[in-house]
C-alpha cells in the first residue's frame, strides 16, 4: 500500500471483504490522528452508528436515536488499519482480522425478512 493516499478517494464507502471473500458492510467513517505534518489512518469504522455520525445534523442525530431505541446501543465496529491486506474496488483484510458484524443487516434479518412467509429454509 502507497504510504500517502486520499482517504476519501481510496476508502470511503468501499466493501469490507475478509479473506474468504465475504463481504461485510461498508467503510463508514475512519479514525484518524495527527502526525508530525500529516494524518494517519488508526482505524475503519463500519455499520449504523458510524456512518449515521458522518450523515450528521438532525436527521443523522434522530437515525442514531432510533436505532439505539431499536437495539442495544452500540459503538461502531471498528477495524484496525493494521489488519487491511490491501486495498483496491474494495477493502481486504487480512486472515483473522476482526470482522464488523453488520448490526443493521442482523436486524432487518432477524425482525423482518425471517418473518415473511417463505424467507426460511423449509421446503
Amino acid at each position: 500500500m502507497p504510504q500517502s493516499f486520499d482517504v476519501v478517494l481510496t476508502l470511503a464507502n468501499r466493501q469490507i471483504v475478509d479473506a474468504d471473500g465475504t463481504n461485510h458492510g461498508k467503510v463508514d467513517d475512519l479514525l484518524l490522528r495527527e502526525d508530525g505534518d500529516g494524518l494517519v489512518v488508526d482505524a475503519i469504522l463500519a455499520g449504523f452508528p458510524a456512518w449515521s455520525a458522518r450523515l450528521g445534523g438532525p436527521l443523522g442525530s434522530w437515525m442514531l436515536r432510533t436505532w439505539n431505541l431499536l437495539t442495544d446501543t452500540r459503538p461502531p465496529d471498528v477495524v484496525p488499519f493494521s489488519e487491511v491486506e490491501r486495498i483496491d474496488s474494495a477493502v481486504h483484510l487480512q486472515r483473522g482480522a476482526k470482522v464488523p458484524e453488520n448490526l443493521l443487516e442482523r436486524w432487518l434479518r432477524e425482525h423482518l425478512v425471517a418473518k415473511i412467509p417463505g424467507a426460511g429454509h423449509e421446503g
